[in-house]
């Protein structure tokens, strides 16, 4: 079934971006625009000026109107400054007295919606909030800005700070018409979508990621060539690299946590020493990138997913080949175990999932219902559903029986890379190049929260063993540690 609480954005530059398969990203270096500029466009809340207009019209072969970025479209309820254009400042929230705050609920219209705070940034000089002569509202101190945080069922709030128990902020809102004035609420009220911390070893894109099965420590895979293992608990730092090799594109730790395994696009898989740095064999028949490894629930095994469109199972204790699995017509990118060990799932360039015996290698069946590349599979806790992640921006859960399908969830705004099961199967947690984390519920897939605090694209998601902490990681070379909001 299709999830009626979200109204699906089929603006036509989205729709044209998707069918060449481009992210936003792609789309917005080919233009010379940024990723931000390109999601307030497809959000419909500013349009292209004319130098992009021209780019984009020449780049899909289309006119503005039918791309829908035409200047004469009046559906566009706000407007946005594009780049080099001067843009109107957050004002102070000393700005607004009592009397004016009063003359501008009257009129919210003459509120102009403000550019987003980010990180860490000031508030002008002007304390935070200055009562007039004629009245006797104490001044505030000067806050910290955090960033950017929502009030459920109001907006988003352009700018927050937390003095004393509360909280005070401006905000704007594109689910309600006009803006709203300064106020004040009890921190309990927000969600702030601050991590509990960031781990920022790695120099390149973090493209995986994976917890030790006591929860203790990270171990997370970079377009930098290493693989680094990391405290969970405390501070981040960082307890072993490991070096010698070619760009990581995913981790996983073996569930007795003794060992890790590690594929790259040198056509290698790596299985490391989780307690050392020591490398205790290579595996290398593979003639393109690893792009999945999984760890058989038994730990004796270890299945790869590779750009020559094959499946394989190798034998740790001695390195072996066991089987290889010939299905899939393109690139594989996800696999992963069945919680009995019996199955396995892959997920393929080929926009298919397909199911594997793993004592015969028998294809079990095979899973259609997504039209774009399949990124990321993941049985639930119980081996009776399978979620999967796609370049078509949708998570689909279906029956891993029958591959009938449940429902899809279609919250994100761009390529799903990765999803994840609550250690009690009742959430998942899926992460996106719309720079987001979601929560929802597994049972019928309604949204819980957002989590938005990468500046960049999201690879790699993962729920700590015990259910209270999620990890993730992207382009912004971070990975970021927060707690699971449910």
């Amino acid at each position: 079934m299709q999830l009626p609480n979200k109204k699906r954005n089929n603006h036509p530059l989205r729709t044209e971006r998707l069918q060449r398969r481009w992210s936003q990203r792609e789309l917005a270096e080919q233009v010379g625009a940024t990723v931000a500029t390109v999601k307030r466009w497809e959000r419909q809340t500013t349009i292209p000026g004319p130098y992009f207009r021209l780019k984009l019209t020449a780049l899909f072969g289309k006119s503005e109107e039918e791309l829908g970025i035409s200047d004469q479209d009046t559906s566009f309820v706000f407007s946005s400054p594009e780049e080099g254009e001067q843009e109107e400042k957050l004002a102070p929230l000393s700005a607004f007295t009592e009397h004016e705050i009063a003359s501008q609920e009257e009129s919210p219209s003459s509120i102009q919606p403000s550019q987003e705070i980010t990180d860490r940034e000031s508030i002008p000089s002007a304390p935070l909030m200055q009562a007039s002569p004629e009245h006797s509202t104490p001044k505030m101190k000067q806050p910290t800005i955090l960033r950017r945080a929502v009030l459920v069922g109001l907006g988003t709030i352009a700018a927050v700070g937390v003095m004393e128990g509360s909280i005070a902020f401006l905000m704007r809102s594109q689910r309600t018409e006009g803006s709203f004035p300064s106020r004040q609420l009890p921190v309990s009220h927000l969600n702030l979508e601050m991590p509990l911390f960031s781990y920022h070893g790695h120099s390149n894109t973090v493209n995986a990621l994976a917890w030790s099965s006591d929860g203790k420590r990270i171990v997370s895979g970079s377009d930098d060539k290493t693989v680094q293992v990391w405290n969970a608990v405390e501070d981040g730092s960082t307890v072993y690299t490991y070096y010698g090799y070619s760009a990581v594109e995913t981790v996983a730790w073996s569930p007795n946590g003794t060992h890790i395994a590690s594929g790259s696009d040198d056509c290698t898989v790596h299985v490391w020493n989780a307690t050392n740095e020591g490398n205790i064999s290579t595996y290398s028949i593979n003639s393109e990138w690893i792009f999945a490894v999984a760890w058989s629930p038994n730990n004796q095994y270890i299945a790869s997913g590779s750009g020559d469109k094959t499946v394989r199972i190798w034998n740790v204790a001695d390195g072996s080949l066991v089987s290889t699995y010939y299905g899939h017509v393109r690139k594989v990118y996800a696999v992963a175990w069945s919680p009995d060990g019996t199955r396995i799932a892959s997920g393929s360039d080929d926009c298919t999932v397909q199911i594997w015996n793993v004592a015969d290698g028998r294809h079990v069946f095979t899973y259609d219902g997504h039209v774009r590349k399949v990124n990321t599979v993941a049985w639930s806790p119980n081996g009776t559903r399978i979620a999967s992640g796609s370049d078509d921006c949708t998570v689909h859960v279906w029956n891993a029986a029958d591959g009938r399908h449940i429902f899809t969830y279609d919250g994100h705004s761009d390529f799903v890379e990765a999803v994840a099961w609550s250690p009690d199967g009742t959430h998942i947690a899926s992460g996106s190049t719309d720079e987001t984390v979601q929560i929802w519920n597994a049972a019928d897939g309604r949204h819980v929260f957002t989590y938005q605090g990468h500046s960049d694209e999201v690879f790699t998601v993962m729920w700590s063993p015990n259910g209270q902490r999620i990890a993730s990681g992207g382009r912004d070379k971070s990975v970021q540690v927060w707690e699971a909001s449910l």
